[in-house]
């Protein structure tokens, strides 16, 4: 049975779900039952590979490229391994979407915050980062949830997957989506669909997800974060881990509401730029060969 050939393996709050939605209309792309299958970096992956491709993969027709859109596997050693060994006679690609580091931080930080699982301010919590994720490193969810920084050093990262993979299998992203003009956005899908050697298709791109939010029931958004009344509900109600995990995105969809962002102050914006990310970005532009403009 076949599984994914086609991997977006970040990065989180980056357009990921825009593009994902956008993806999911190609007539060649087999897209899974759930966006992100966390299967490479997660216990799951001991349930075996068949097991992946019967729980995400099981409706596949003829399509020539099948997804896997886990935007936290580029963060990942284990997943990169994991691939890797994986990967074998598979011919995968890769896509990776990248943004400035500084604002992917603060977008990831709203979204904890969101979740009810983030109780410090901002410069508080980047302070707290690195204890954190030592406090939780056999934790993967308090490790995805607290790595404000981590996920951001984009060059620690990607370069062990260029190693591993190879520089022409990966189609990179670096701008954030809400800043192309339509039809630069246009040429960019197109540019990918090229990439994956495919028809070039008339997808609709005027698609916009994952708006910064805020939950509009504190306490519901509280039921869904924790293992009580609502999860054991789930758990009677489907015996499929994945349908229960549909169901509760869906009941976190619905008590989102549009928040008014506050933005980043610039001179902090800065500071933070030079202190955590200016030697990563060098690096990464010298990785891809390409300015990115990130601290203009």
């Amino acid at each position: 049975m076949r599984a994914a050939n086609l991997f977006c393996i970040g990065c989180p709050k980056s357009g990921t779900t825009t593009l994902f939605k956008i993806l999911c209309q190609h007539s060649q792309i087999h897209t899974p039952k759930f966006k992100e299958p966390f299967f490479f970096n997660n216990s799951s992956y001991q349930n075996g590979i068949d097991w992946y491709a019967n729980t995400y993969y099981n409706d596949i027709k003829n399509e020539k490229w099948v997804l896997d859109f886990t935007p936290s596997y580029l963060y990942s050693d284990e997943a990169l391994f994991r691939i890797n060994e994986y990967s074998k006679g598979k011919g995968l690609k890769f896509i990776v979407m990248l943004r400035n580091p500084v604002e992917r931080a603060y977008s990831h930080y709203l979204h904890t915050l969101r979740d009810g699982l983030e109780e410090l301010d901002f410069n508080d919590a980047i302070q707290a980062e690195s204890k954190r994720l030592l406090n939780h490193k056999n934790n993967l969810l308090s490790q995805l949830k607290y790595s404000y920084i981590y996920q951001s050093l984009y060059h620690k990262h990607l370069s062990k997957y260029f190693e591993f993979f190879g520089r022409n299998n990966f189609f990179v992203i670096n701008y954030d989506l809400q800043l192309l003009d339509k039809s630069e956005f246009k040429l960019m899908i197109n540019d990918l669909q090229n990439f994956l050697e495919i028809k070039i298709e008339n997808l609709n791109i005027e698609i916009k997800e994952n708006f910064a939010s805020v939950s509009r029931f504190k306490i519901l958004q509280t039921l869904v974060n924790s293992n009580g009344l609502l999860k054991r509900l789930a758990r009677l109600i489907f015996k499929s881990k994945l349908n229960r995990q549909i169901l509760i995105n869906k009941i976190r969809k619905i008590n989102e509401k549009k928040m008014v962002k506050k933005e980043i102050e610039v001179e902090f914006k800065k500071n933070l730029y030079d202190k955590y990310f200016r030697d990563d970005v060098l690096k990464l532009e010298n990785l891809l060969k390409k300015k990115l403009n990130w601290n203009d």
